[in-house]
């Protein structure tokens, strides 16, 4: 079970809460994607997430304040998705701006680089089409690639966002997306962004917006089952300065349910596992899912 860094933003600053397995009746809607704030969406496959976000919303000025973009050219995304050319009218209708050809990975080289800062940058359900791994490429590979994309994305994104922005990562919380190690993306895309909390799909504004599954090319689909929202700002970030504080010094947990048993003196940051005794942090070395990450972690050195 994981403890959620629940993270609620406002005109005011931030305020930051903790809860765990206990604390479901805290549940409520964080709004991570208010109407004022000019947002980019990059990676959209079928654009549901953006139709139902610029429905939620009205633009106003004259510049757009929704701006979405996908990988693949226009025609291609009105041959693949049977509802793409009823969307594309309905976000240009309502003032958003859609780009098509934006690779996530080249965001600095691609019809980006004139646009201002975003206040929000979204990337929902993030997965690299399968025509782009090598033949009988191993599930290491696939992972590793995918972390890869997703380091890029971040680099590149940095310079997009304001200082006072947020960064929205949406993420399935299992195997194997959870090998991606999203908390640990920013330290190796070159530290100018910091990993800030994680919060599940279930407490945001996303479910009221659509409903899944995300179409992420024509032949995957994902479910927002298990679905995690990860959220990033700059590092030097007074907005969230806060946050940045409180998180620094956390990440996952075990069970919550065996806190009060005693300290957790001894954790794998790597598979977020914490243990009371060395004995039992060995034992958890020794074990197959470990020594499988471990492996993981070799190779993407």
């Amino acid at each position: 079970m994981m403890v959620v860094m629940m993270i609620i933003i406002d005109g005011l600053g931030v305020v930051v809460l903790i809860i765990d397995s206990f604390c479901h009746h805290r549940r409520s809607e964080i709004r991570l994607l208010p109407g004022g704030c000019r947002t980019l969406a990059v990676g959209e496959g079928d654009f549901a997430f953006s139709e139902g976000l610029s429905a939620s919303r009205s633009c106003t000025g004259s510049a757009p304040e929704l701006v979405v973009t996908c990988l693949e050219p226009e025609e291609d995304i009105r041959s693949q998705y049977a509802d793409a050319d009823q969307r594309l009218a309905r976000l240009r209708g309502d003032g958003a701006k859609v780009i098509c050809g934006v690779d996530a990975t080249e965001l600095l080289k691609g019809p980006l680089v004139d646009e201002e800062p975003f206040e929000r940058i979204v990337f929902n359900f993030p997965l690299l089409p399968t025509k782009v791994h090598k033949p009988r490429a191993s599930s290491a590979d696939v992972q590793i690639a995918n972390r890869a994309m997703l380091v890029e994305f971040l680099r590149g994104a940095a310079t997009f966002l304001r200082k006072d922005g947020l960064l929205l990562i949406a993420n399935k919380d299992c195997y194997p997306y959870s090998w991606w190690r999203l908390e640990s993306l920013p330290e190796w895309a070159g530290g100018q962004l910091a990993f800030m909390g994680a919060v599940p799909w279930q407490y945001t504004e996303y479910p009221s917006l659509y409903g899944g599954p995300c179409n992420v090319n024509r032949d995957a689909s994902v479910k927002p089952t298990d679905a995690t929202i990860f959220l990033y700002a700059h590092r030097d970030s007074e907005n969230f300065r806060l946050a940045l504080e409180a998180a620094s010094s956390w990440r996952y947990c075990c069970d919550p349910g065996q806190s009060k048993q005693g300290p957790f003196s001894f954790r794998c940051d790597m598979c977020h596992v914490s243990t009371r005794t060395a004995g039992d942090l060995h034992a958890h070395e020794a074990g197959k899912i470990h020594k499988k990450r471990a492996h993981l972690e070799r190779l993407w050195q």
